[in-house]
């Protein structure tokens, strides 16, 4: 095979290590292709600002590989940020995206942080509701994302930095900073190629962080190398006593923000890259033993990527299940007044499959549905359901008549209920449910490790 074929194959189409080469010729004897190899990346590589505790810098081999990688990336952000812009606040699917995505992103950081966590714990956290302390991480890093949205703009800093480690510490005002004790020595690691598995010497931090900081803030460099290098360099560094991969999928949105994707960057979900085994051990380990980025870089962009499609598809999802239920709503009128009782013609002649209205109230009896609304007519709750959507926009119809006939002070209702009274979907029941405690119709309370809803007095 000559020296074009070589390149194009194991650096072009596959960025092969020498121990990917010594797996694919089943022998360690492959130095005179493997030197080939840096040779073809050594003249087509740039040099890094970042560097290693030796103070060598990391270097990008700049091939056809790495530049599609930085315009996928780029191009990922503006269908993200497009498909966003076309999503309304106080929407159900606005909620239901911006929910679905803050319970991913913290999914993941109780992952790493190794917390056996339920579904309960974490709409608990998102609903603001006292957790155990265990949790109190979790519940910090939510707080921490609610700050970024509101800032994020703020200047990629070291007081960015502080001020988010003390918001993840749970202090007011910091006692420490940057880390400054070592766990091991910088002699007892070079002689296993300068592996820090609990970060570097301190003494080298003040140097190392102004530098990567300057890095990620350079719009002049390319988002994947930015993301890639924060990842990396804090695992690396590990610059924080703790949370310091909590800190890096902070900055990491930060940098995303600073694109043009604003708080759309807050949901999406860069904290599934904490828990990827590949770039945080045998690609990390293969950067800081032939300071060659690049592996970090191709694996740092197929993650962000990964991400970015997470939460366009999750919008695309959302937007498409809103509109079917919508359509379905205004195309089958005829269901609701059979549901809600609100059809008066034809007292006398209704089909067989159509509820009279004391069938109606016979059944609501037997679901124990009784409201303080029970002397109403069905008119007159209807007209009532009506003045709420004229109230309230967002609501839909479901939303609305559910509401009307369930808001009696002091009854808990599920989401089962929900389920049967407008015939849709478990998942619809709670994003719907969970939109109107939001907005102060209901309190949200979890009894026996299930979700009850209680009516709120909004007059």
């Amino acid at each position: 095979m000559v020296g074009s074929d070589l390149n194009q194959k194991y650096t072009i189409e596959k960025y092969c290590s020498k121990a990917d080469l010594a797996k694919i010729f089943g022998t360690q004897i492959v130095e005179p292709i493997w030197n080939q190899l840096n040779e073809f990346r050594k003249n087509h590589s740039i040099d890094l600002s970042i560097f290693d505790a030796m103070r060598i810098r990391y270097k990008l081999t700049y091939i056809d590989s790495t530049q599609v990688k930085t315009s996928e990336i780029n191009d990922h952000i503006t269908l993200l940020v497009s498909a966003y812009a076309k999503l309304q606040a106080g929407t159900t699917a606005y909620y239901t995206f911006t929910r679905d995505m803050l319970k991913n992103s913290l999914s993941s950081i109780a992952k790493f942080n190794k917390l056996d966590v339920s579904e309960v714990v974490i709409t608990n956290i998102l609903d603001g509701q006292p957790v155990s302390p265990e949790y109190k991480i979790l519940e910090r890093y939510h707080y921490a994302l609610q700050m970024l949205k509101r800032g994020c703009n703020e200047p990629i800093s070291e007081e960015f930095l502080a001020k988010y480690y003390a918001i993840l510490r749970g202090e007011e005002e910091l006692t420490c900073f940057y880390r400054e004790r070592d766990v091991q020595t910088l002699s007892s690691k070079v002689l296993v190629a300068r592996e820090y598995d609990q970060g570097i010497p301190s003494r080298l931090i003040d140097e190392i962080m102004p530098v990567l900081l300057d890095n990620i803030s350079n719009n002049g460099v390319s988002l994947a190398t930015r993301l890639a290098s924060i990842f990396f360099m804090f695992n690396y560094v590990k610059p924080f006593d703790l949370y310091n991969m909590e800190l890096a999928c902070l900055l990491a949105k930060r940098v995303i923000a600073g694109t043009n994707a604003g708080t759309a960057s807050i949901y999406i979900p860069v904290e599934s890259f904490v828990n990827d085994k590949d770039f945080f051990v045998d690609i990390s380990k293969e950067v800081n033993r032939s300071h060659d980025f690049t592996y970090a870089f191709l694996r740092g962009a197929d993650l962000i990527n990964a991400s970015l499609d997470e939460s366009t598809n999750r919008i695309k999802e959302v937007q498409s299940h809103t509109l079917d239920t919508e359509v379905k709503v205004g195309s089958d009128e005829r269901k609701i007044e059979r549901e809600f009782g609100f059809k008066q013609e034809q007292k006398n002649k209704q089909p067989k499959n159509v509820e009279t209205k004391a069938q109606i109230q016979a059944r609501l009896e037997q679901n124990a549905l009784h409201l303080e609304t029970e002397n109403l007519s069905e008119k007159e709750l209807k007209a009532k359901a009506n003045s709420l959507m004229e109230i309230d926009p967002y609501l839909s119809k479901h939303q609305t008549n559910f509401y009307v006939h369930h808001c009696t002070p002091g009854r808990y209702y599920t989401l089962q209920q929900y389920v049967k009274f407008t015939g849709c979907v478990y998942e619809t029941a709670r994003t719907s449910m969970d939109m109107l405690a939001t907005k102060g119709y209901y309190r949200k309370d979890s009894i026996k490790n299930k979700f009850v809803y209680t009516p709120i007095n909004k007059e």
